[in-house]
């Protein structure tokens, strides 16, 4: 579970790698530009999501103890976002409407976690 945020963000190192450009309209590229931006702006708020969803379901219950077992730089990590209004921001609105729109392919335990801050 606490691997699949790093692959997340490997993952999408990979395919930014590999991309070349595709004119969607070859006449009116500004369009192509601004797609492009927008796209990427919702990539990036769901990589931050992913993140977030993925730390906060292990190092947001609180009744588990810190182990040595963990991959060393997560919690730290966790912690140092764990206070931010962007982290807030995403737990309080988009997350939670995330949840909403696409409840029915996610467990309804990992639902409740973020469903019952709202």
């Amino acid at each position: 579970m606490a691997i699949s945020s790093p692959r997340t963000g490997a993952f999408t190192l990979v395919i930014q790698g590999f991309y070349h450009h595709q004119p969607l309209f070859e006449k009116a590229t500004i369009v192509d530009e601004v797609i492009g931006g927008v796209l990427g702006v919702i990539q990036g708020l769901l990589l931050i999501g992913f993140t977030i969803i993925i730390l906060d379901s292990y190092f947001g219950i609180t009744t588990i103890p810190e182990n040595r077992g963990e991959l060393i730089l997560l919690r730290p990590f966790h912690d140092s976002y764990d206070t931010s209004a962007t982290a807030e921001l995403m737990r309080s609105r988009l997350i939670p409407g995330f949840m909403n729109v696409f409840g029915l392919f996610i467990p309804g335990d990992l639902q409740s976690l973020f469903l019952t801050r709202s």
